[in-house]
């Protein structure tokens, strides 16, 4: 990072499960040239050495870890997408102090209590079929695969006239994770675990009305008990981040530079 640009605030970016800094990078090239931007793989994903303790706690260790070493002159403005934002969440709640007083998630998974019930079984299913069902090295072979790729992009993608370009970015980048068991702990962050608001930090959420993997409608009622700002699109969902990358970089400017 050049000195000119230290006084300028950083963005750091948190990318979810299955992907890696290029999930992101769509969003963050339309912020470049305000702030500094960071969007570094998370551990066992990309070239991301893995983690020993791959929980929130282990998350929140690397994270505290990673903002240090970057020796920044102020407090960096976390961005957590999906899965990212559970990672992020957690973070703050044992490090609120590392961080600028604002934070903006994107796309993050609520969970009501009967929703996360729901969800804890679905992923004891995934783990007997993927974690015990299927030899290891065939469970890699389908976890990194084009064809769950290709699922995963068809059940997201809500604005169907972008989805070959969301093909084409899964089947590049996304499945790039270190090994099997580094997958199924992610799996097992991004189907058992939650965000978490505190109206302790200044808060954006910017939502796709189409999300399918939590209700907008909910998604906005704890955004309103927690006094965070709330921000829905139309006629996008959970991958707001490649459907519409530039109004939701246009609403993150929006909001740090009124607050």
């Amino acid at each position: 990072m050049k000195k000119q640009e230290q006084t300028r605030p950083t963005l750091i970016f948190i990318h979810g499960m299955r992907g890696n800094h290029h999930g992101l990078i769509y969003v963050a090239r339309q912020l470049r040239d305000r702030y500094n931007v960071l969007v570094p793989d998370i551990p066992g994903s990309g070239k991301r050495p893995e983690l020993q303790n791959k929980t929130n706690e282990g998350y929140a260790d690397w994270l505290h870890q990673y903002i240090a070493d970057q020796h920044l002159a102020q407090k960096p403005i976390i961005i957590g997408h999906s899965m990212g934002s559970i990672i992020s969440s957690n973070f703050i709640r044992k490090y609120p102090n590392d961080i600028d007083s604002r934070v903006i998630y994107l796309a993050p998974v609520f969970r009501t209590r009967k929703a996360k019930k729901q969800s804890i079984r679905r992923y004891k299913l995934v783990y007997f079929c993927l974690g015990i069902l299927l030899p290891t090295s065939w469970a890699y072979k389908f976890e990194s695969s084009h064809f769950l790729s290709y699922v995963i992009s068809h059940f997201l993608t809500v604005d169907k006239t972008q989805q070959k370009k969301i093909d084409d970015i899964h089947y590049r980048y996304s499945g790039r994770f270190s090994t099997h068991k580094s997958f199924i702990a992610d799996v097992k962050i991004a189907m058992c675990e939650t965000t978490w608001l505190t109206d302790k930090k200044n808060t954006l959420v910017v939502f796709g009305k189409g999300d399918k993997l939590t209700s907008y409608k909910y998604a906005s009622e704890r955004c309103k008990k927690y006094n965070a700002t709330f921000k829905l699109l139309e006629g996008t969902g959970h991958f707001l981040n490649y459907e519409r990358p530039a109004e939701v970089a246009n609403i993150i400017d929006d909001f740090i530079t009124n607050n």
